[in-house]
């Protein structure tokens, strides 16, 4: 059986992906609210329960801004 934990996160978030070893959860923080919201990519440690780093970025578009 697997063990199970809830990460509570401030503001509004979307489940994205989980890592390979099951230690990070990848997810999407929204920035905004309406049609085309800003938002970003994030990295969540599941041993801390908080966002590590700042937002993920496409090495091959650095520039980019998503959206």
């Amino acid at each position: 059986m697997l063990d199970q934990q809830a990460v509570t996160l401030p503001g509004l978030w979307a489940y994205d992906a989980l890592s390979p070893n099951g230690h990070m959860l990848y997810a999407t923080q929204y920035l905004g609210t309406g049609p085309n919201p800003r938002y970003q990519v994030r990295a969540v440690s599941l041993v801390t329960g908080k966002p590590v780093g700042g937002a993920l970025v496409d090495r091959r578009e650095p520039d980019e801004e998503m959206n």
